[in-house]
């Protein structure tokens, strides 16, 4: 329950900050940078924010997979046992 919900407040936080940088950029630049990055672009800011936290967030979920894998070998490996 609280995996839920810490995945769901950070979806959140990232997609509102996202967004965020993605208007007011836009509004300073237009929208072409959206399909062509100067390569000389700095990553700053709270789109590059939004990002790399995205980027951690698929670590929490990998570890949060093996977690899940672990506890299903346990449950199989006690009803197998239990079974007996």
């Amino acid at each position: 329950m609280i995996h839920n919900i810490v995945l769901l407040l950070s979806s959140a936080f990232m997609f509102f900050s996202a967004l965020t940088a993605v208007i007011d950029r836009s509004k300073l630049e237009g929208v072409g940078w959206l399909t062509c990055e100067s390569p000389t672009t700095l990553p700053r800011g709270a789109l590059w924010r939004a990002t790399y936290i995205y980027y951690l967030s698929k670590y929490y979920e990998l570890l949060d997979t093996f977690l899940q894998v672990r506890e299903m070998r346990e449950k199989s490996m006690s009803a197998a046992i239990s079974d007996d």
